[in-house]
């Protein structure tokens, strides 16, 4: 059975209908974004909250990966909270909502993709505050643009940190 989201969309038919309107918010924080600004973990649990409201959909977990688990394209750090999110997705809710795509992944369209494959193979959705929202047919090329994104702008950052 399919479910008609706020937007028009149709709901993956995978989905339970359990799952359907639930979703878990995954937060991470680094220093400082790409883009210099600071984005506090209240600020994206917030923006988070917000998205959930407008598509009609109940919060029941909340994954925070809190300060210091970076998502770095240098290093393997272990991220628990992440890996839960996603083992949870299209299990115990039907989808993860995140303030944006590199909040999920700075590591590229190959990183992207894993999770993308993971969403799908579990009937779940990803919605972010940046525009992701992978029940729309074109979520896949607009997270993997979104992931190069975020890998570049991790790659400046670094050669700016290193030449000062």
């Amino acid at each position: 059975m399919e479910t008609q989201s706020k937007k028009g969309t149709t709901a993956s038919p995978k989905r339970s209908m359990n799952t359907s309107k639930t979703a878990a918010i995954y937060l991470r924080r680094s220093a400082i974004d790409g883009s210099g600004e600071d984005i506090s973990i209240t600020y994206q649990r917030e923006a988070c909250e917000r998205l959930a409201k407008g598509q009609g959909l109940e919060i029941v977990k909340v994954f925070n990966e809190g300060d210091g688990q970076a998502a770095s394209i240098f290093k393997n750090n272990e991220r628990p909270e992440y890996e839960g999110a996603l083992l949870g997705l299209g299990r115990e809710y039907g989808t993860l909502i995140a303030y944006s795509v590199d909040r999920l992944s700075r590591k590229g369209m190959k990183s992207v993709g894993e999770m993308l494959e993971v969403t799908d193979k579990q009937g779940g959705r990803i919605l972010t505050n940046d525009g992701l929202d992978t029940d729309q047919s074109s979520s896949r090329l607009v997270a993997s643009f979104m992931g190069e994104l975020a890998y570049s702008e991790v790659k400046k950052t670094s050669e700016r940190v290193r030449e000062s």
